[in-house]
């Protein structure tokens, strides 16, 4: 598998995040590492189009998540969880009273991080599914 730039810029990020986020917030190892195995996942299986590739026989909800780019009204709300929520937690304990802190706006990305968590999930899940039909 030959990385690209973007591969490349995903790996750096997801590293660079292993090393930081996990010493203020311990349980915060788990989503970093289900992120890293997706993004292996979905380039194993998709390479190059993994957007198109790997969601074609996908089911409804994952789809809706994952049409047009994440376009869509799913697919906004599971990446504001899984790029917001982080900073929401950093907000939280750095500028406890700002309107960006509050629990309303909290609320919102906890339930994209669960909606992006669970089509990381599905896409493990499907992954698994084919290396056990492989062999």
């Amino acid at each position: 598998m030959a990385f690209s730039p973007a591969s490349s810029s995903t790996v750096d990020t997801s590293l660079v995040t292993i090393m930081s986020w996990p010493t203020r917030w311990p349980a915060a190892a788990f989503p970093i590492a289900l992120e890293f195995l997706t993004f292996v996942a979905t380039h194993k299986g998709g390479g190059a189009a993994w957007k198109t590739g790997s969601f074609s026989q996908a089911p409804a909800w994952v789809k809706a998540v994952m049409d047009n780019g994440f376009k869509t009204p799913a697919g906004i709300l599971a990446i504001s969880g899984l790029m917001g929520l982080p900073l929401w937690l950093w907000a939280r304990s750095h500028f406890p009273t700002s309107l960006l802190a509050s629990y309303y706006v909290g609320g919102g990305l906890m339930l994209g991080r669960l909606v992006s968590m669970s089509v990381e999930i599905w896409v493990l899940y499907k992954h698994l599914e084919d290396l056990l039909n492989e062999s």
